[in-house]
């Protein structure tokens, strides 16, 4: 299955099942009342935890990752589509997996929506390689706000290489 047609199915089915999103893109309006401070929150905590990642500073990275999160991470590798459940510990292995090879993360395309104390954001990511070559990911992410600040609960990413 290529990509676009499962990004397709993907994007049919959350619009199947779910209510209209009013979002939030860095810069934009909307005129409903919304936790703009948030949503900022949200999006910063998503470029650091990126960042960190880069870096190769794993606890950095992960300190606002709940202990039992939950992933789901889909893509087209080597022409072959993959399906991974991830833990924290799976995130872990991810970046020290990563260290040192990584040039760049472009994290982009941030939409955050905050309701009461849950939050969900979605974005792009590009990740280049030091020696050429790369992949790209879109992901979902769902956070709670507790009394330590936000903590990320579920994610989701559909990932491709890029050349």
């Amino acid at each position: 299955m290529k990509l676009a047609s499962f990004a397709a199915m993907i994007s049919l089915a959350v619009i199947a099942t779910a209510k209209p999103w009013n979002v939030v893109t860095a810069g934009s309006q909307s005129s409903e009342s919304r936790d703009q401070t948030a949503e900022k929150q949200l999006m910063d905590l998503e470029r650091k935890g990126y960042q960190e990642g880069l870096v190769g500073n794993t606890s950095a990275a992960l300190a606002t990752v709940s202990s039992d999160f939950v992933g789901w991470d889909s893509g087209i590798w080597d022409g072959k589509v993959h399906w991974v459940l991830q833990d924290k510990d799976a995130l872990a292995k991810d970046i020290n997996s990563g260290k040192g090879t990584f040039e760049s993360i472009t994290v982009d395309e941030l939409q955050a929506r905050v309701h009461g104390t849950t939050g969900a954001i979605r974005g792009w990511a590009v990740f280049k390689r030091k020696d050429a070559g790369g992949f790209e990911i879109h992901f979902l992410d769902t956070w709670e706000k507790s009394h330590n600040g936000w903590i990320l609960l579920a994610g989701a990413t559909v990932s491709q290489q890029t050349q």
